[in-house]
């Protein structure tokens, strides 16, 4: 039996100020109907995985955030959001940990009808261990909706990650965010190298 097996229809699970260390992997599996996901780590005790297969068949999906976590991107198996066509926010802030981003996440040739990604709008992966080198060069490639990619606190460079976002195929694109923040401003430019505006 499973944690939500007589909730079927929850909409939205959120824990703040969590010291949990591991989650299931049938944690949701009751839940299809499930559109967010919201967890804020605490101490030094944090959330260090995820195991695969925790997001198989949520379809309706559309927030994924875990904060304040140590979550072990390179343990994500190659299908790890296939399922996850709805999914417009994708946040793992605050991950020192979450040091990969794949190409086959979000950008599958040969996967059939698969919609993953095709929602996208918003990438929240500031204080990241990510790097120029660990970002995959079609990440975003298909992400025709992206608005939004914020890379503050990470070894990410403007060089590293400019021909990677393929901006000629998405009209809606407002910002990009390098560097250490100084204050968060929006930006008339779609990108701003600057490391000291937002």
């Amino acid at each position: 039996r499973t944690l939500f097996a007589s909730n079927p229809k929850l909409k939205q699970f959120s824990m703040f100020q969590s010291d949990i260390t591991s989650v299931p992997v049938n944690l949701f599996s009751t839940t299809p109907d499930i559109e967010r996901i919201v967890l804020y780590c605490r101490g030094d005790n944090r959330l260090a995985s995820l195991p695969n297969g925790i997001f198989d068949g949520l379809k309706k999906l559309n927030m994924i955030s875990f904060v304040f976590c140590d979550i072990d991107s390179t343990l994500f198996s190659d299908d790890f959001f296939d399922d996850l066509e709805s999914l417009q926010w994708f946040d793992f802030f605050d991950n020192p940990s979450f040091t990969v981003l794949k190409n086959r996440w979000f950008n599958c040739n040969g996967c059939g009808p698969s919609k993953m990604g095709k929602e996208l709008l918003r990438f929240a992966l500031w204080g990241t261990g990510l790097t120029d080198a660990t970002i995959g060069d079609r990440v975003f490639q298909n992400l025709d909706k992206l608005e939004t990619v914020w890379l503050y606190n990470t070894a990410v460079t403007y060089s590293g990650i400019e021909n990677k976002l393929y901006l000629d195929d998405k009209d809606d694109f407002e910002h990009l965010a390098l560097g250490t923040p100084i204050a968060f401003m929006p930006t008339a430019s779609p990108i701003d190298p600057s490391p000291t505006d937002g």
